[in-house]
């Protein structure tokens, strides 16, 4: 008899061969812990798989170029996969578009562990021990209506489908009958829909490799349920956490008060038990008090005691840098000046929105629900503000370079 709820984890973009970036004058002992990151993540999907006595596990694209990915790293992949055999769970990697180019070779797929790539549509069949029958099929961008005939008739005999796509650039995803589960990867965003009873699922990135990607980053555990229904558990890999944390300069604000209130933030996080742990300060307030604080090195001093206040106790999460963030716009008129100021401000505006309309322009053959949230965040009236403080920033930076000389 099939069994009533089939249990498996699914995680996407893996990235195991792409290094961690942005650790701005990191120690030594945290950048060894922080390059042994790849091993740290396999280790973790691997316990929590055999202590959550998973079905199997499932990869959805983009887990590790292997020609980059090094030997270490090669190695302990090899272990994952061949200490989950032992506990009788199988590992499917379904390839990205990208890894598909460069097909793994057999030394890297232990007994027990499947490749699924190709330009056709491929379907897996798996008979789990008390006879339950599942049908993977790896979905390609582009598909001829008699390949979407074939993955039809061989799931109707199955217990369950799980349809598996590194997301694409298209609108709409196939919609397979019978089909229990759409295992996506390819956003970094962990993001879930639905369509009838079918859940729609992309886990995110199981670890942000930069500030700038910086999320919520686990992996899931599925579970569905015979005859429809699915619940999702999602469940952080505990490995790095990038964090911004905003710091508020007013203009009665002293380089004594500013330096206790970066402390005061800091030490409120440095018992975090969210394994490594940067901060990026982001300074807040009147444009003009920052440049002058920035010329006097003020900001420079607050960092650097925070790094020396880090490697004296070795513990708390590391401060990478202190980022400005202008509260206020300069003045209209200043776009209108027959000036250098003025035509720095209107050459640097213009660059910042040709870079934005650059990337917006890249959105549209994202589904509709996730193309309006990233479109939402593109338009960002600041870009204009961090733009005309950058040029004015480098304006001030360039006068007070021609007044030392």
């Amino acid at each position: 008899m099939a069994t009533e709820t089939l249990r498996f984890l699914h995680s996407a973009d893996l990235h195991l061969e792409v290094p961690v970036q942005g650790l701005v004058a990191a120690p030594p002992a945290l950048v060894e812990r922080v390059s042994a990151l790849p091993l740290r993540l396999l280790r973790r999907l691997g316990e929590v798989a055999v202590k959550e006595e998973v079905h199997f596990v499932l990869l959805v694209g983009n887990v590790m170029d292997w020609q980059l990915a090094g030997p270490r790293v090669c190695e302990e992949w090899i272990v994952f996969c061949e200490t989950l055999a032992k506990h009788g769970i199988p590992v499917i990697w379904a390839a990205s578009s990208e890894e598909a180019m460069h097909p793994v070779p057999p030394v890297l797929l232990p007994e027990g562990s499947v490749w699924l790539s190709g330009e056709r549509p491929q379907t897996l069949r798996r008979t789990l021990q008390d006879g339950t029958q599942i049908v993977f099929v790896r979905w390609p961008e582009i598909m001829a209506p008699s390949d979407l005939e074939a993955t039809v008739s061989l799931g109707a005999e199955a217990d369950y489908v799980i349809a598996v796509r590194h997301q694409s650039k298209q609108n709409n995803l196939p919609m397979l009958l019978p089909l229990d589960y759409w295992a996506l990867g390819g956003m970094h965003l962990k993001k879930t829909d639905t369509a009838g009873s079918v859940t729609m699922h992309d886990p995110g990135a199981p670890v942000a490799r930069s500030v700038e990607e910086a999320s919520a980053s686990s992996f899931t555990l599925a579970t569905l349920r015979r005859g429809g229904g699915c619940d999702l558990q999602f469940q952080s890999t505990g490995l790095l956490r990038w964090e911004t944390v905003p710091l508020l300069l007013t203009d009665a604000c002293s380089e004594a008060e500013f330096l206790a209130q970066s402390l005061q933030e800091w030490e409120s996080r440095r018992q975090s038990e969210l394994g490594e742990h940067f901060i990026r300060f982001e300074v807040c307030g009147d444009p003009v008090r920052m440049i002058a604080w920035r010329r006097a090195g003020v900001l420079d001093r607050a960092l650097m005691e925070l790094r020396s206040r880090c490697e004296r106790e070795q513990c708390g999460p590391w401060p990478l840098v202190m980022e400005l963030e202008p509260w206020e716009e300069w003045p209209g008129e200043w776009l209108k000046e027959d000036s250098f100021r003025g035509e720095l401000l209107r050459q640097s505006l213009g660059q910042a929105g040709a870079v934005w309309d650059e990337l917006a322009s890249e959105l549209h053959g994202l589904p509709e629900d996730w193309r309006a949230e990233l479109e939402g965040a593109l338009a960002n009236e600041d870009r204009e503000k961090q733009g005309s403080f950058a040029a004015i920033s480098l304006l001030e930076l360039l006068r007070a370079a021609e007044d030392e000389s």
